[in-house]
């Protein structure tokens, strides 16, 4: 299955995150990553797009759903950097 712009969805899913949150460094690595993201673009079976971070631990600090796939990626770059912050202190 490919994105409207002919792009598979995970593809469109981490081009929007990346457009999105330039402040965060991206790794496949999990045993190197601080959050995981999962973004599920919208499809005929699915409406919205869905969101999902979960820090190191598995605490889930951020869920959600959008019309725009852009938006989803902007509300799990704000839970991060807003958890960060307040992991940092």
């Amino acid at each position: 299955m490919t994105g409207a712009e002919g792009n598979p969805p995970k593809e469109k899913a981490r081009d929007a995150f990346q457009d999105r949150c330039r402040q965060a460094l991206m790794t496949v690595d999990k045993e190197k990553a601080n959050y995981f993201v999962e973004l599920s673009p919208a499809s005929f079976k699915q409406p919205k797009n869905l969101v999902l971070v979960t820090n190191r631990a598995g605490d889930v600090i951020h869920s959600g759903a959008t019309h725009n796939l852009g938006n989803a990626a902007s509300d799990a770059c704000s839970a991060i950097l807003k958890d960060f912050a307040t992991e940092s202190r």
